[in-house]
């Protein structure tokens, strides 16, 4: 076994040799946040550049298509049409579902929906998780010349047939949204964030996979996206057209009158339930059916059963 040698520093080398030492890693670290800055232009210069990216996102766009939803709690899924409404950080989606006409819009502050004539405020947790999720995904994009944010680039991931680089986004206030970006066109092909669970109300690691990307007023546009929550798929939207639509305004995203409740002043009937996974789970019979749970959603339009249910 070799015996271990000693050297005997002087108080002014050792301070040499520290202060050498700072200064290699703080050429890592300007080496790093060069490499990021680096790789973000050239993003930026995959979907147009930075100006394209900033007309699209504050230009009105109109989009149609379907989207394939799916419960994280039953596995049961729906599948419809929408239209989106988009313009900054605002948004507004129709949705057709079972002959029910649905409205859903956010005016960058608020949110609120509409089924039918009933118009009613949403949630704060749907606001929550509106606001983020416009401020995630490829709108982050616009972060990534945002002196305030900091860029990380993280190591290399495949991504199904894809060799990919990471880039991480973190803004003032902590929110992060990391690009899983083509190798070999820049372009991004997943992004990830924390975000929440629309279903249980509570945070969830987010992922968006983006494909058939086409280019729209000279930008690359992905039409078809698949999002996961925690691991597991939520939603596919499809779309069949994306067009500026300069006649939008923002009455689009402005809020109706909000529908009164009626309240019962005579005879109330309790209702006992049990409240499990953010959900009120009550036990009732149609007609003269076997007792089965039902979630009580106070948002929902329609009320579903599953075959076996419907049919027992």
């Amino acid at each position: 076994m070799p015996r271990p040698r000693f050297y005997r520093l002087s108080l002014r080398k050792t301070l040499l040799v520290g202060g050498l030492g700072c200064l290699l890693v703080s050429g890592l670290e300007v080496q790093a946040a060069v490499g990021a800055a680096d790789l973000a232009r050239q993003v930026l210069s995959a979907y147009g550049g930075a100006a394209v990216v900033k007309e699209n996102a504050a230009r009105a766009t109109r989009s149609q298509g379907q989207v394939i939803s799916k419960s994280s709690l039953s596995d049961a899924s729906n599948q419809f049409g929408c239209e989106m409404l988009t313009c900054a950080d605002k948004l507004r989606v129709e949705t057709v579902v079972l002959g029910h006409r649905n409205v859903m819009a956010y005016d960058g502050k608020s949110a609120w929906t509409k089924t039918g004539d009933w118009v009613a405020l949403s949630s704060p947790t749907a606001v929550k998780r509106i606001a983020a999720e416009l401020r995630h995904g490829l709108n982050a994009l616009l972060s990534l010349e945002d002196p305030a944010c900091k860029l990380e680039v993280l190591p290399d991931r495949q991504v199904e047939d894809k060799l990919c680089h990471r880039l991480k986004v973190v803004a003032p206030d902590g929110l992060w949204t990391t690009f899983f970006i083509d190798s070999s066109t820049n372009l991004v092909v997943k992004s990830q964030f924390e975000g929440f669970d629309s279903e249980q109300g509570v945070a969830a690691i987010k992922d968006i996979d983006y494909f058939d990307y086409r280019v729209v007023d000279g930008m690359p546009t992905p039409f078809r996206y698949v999002e996961y929550t925690d691991g597991k798929k939520s939603s596919e939207t499809v779309l069949a057209s994306v067009t500026t639509d300069s006649t939008v305004d923002e009455g689009a995203f402005a809020m109706p009158p909000e529908s009164k409740v009626a309240g019962i002043t005579e005879n109330p009937v309790v209702i006992p339930f049990d409240y499990l996974g953010n959900e009120i789970i009550i036990s009732a019979r149609i007609n003269d059916s076997p007792e089965a749970r039902f979630v009580v959603d106070t948002g929902a339009s329609q009320t579903v059963l599953d075959t076996r249910t419907a049919q027992s």
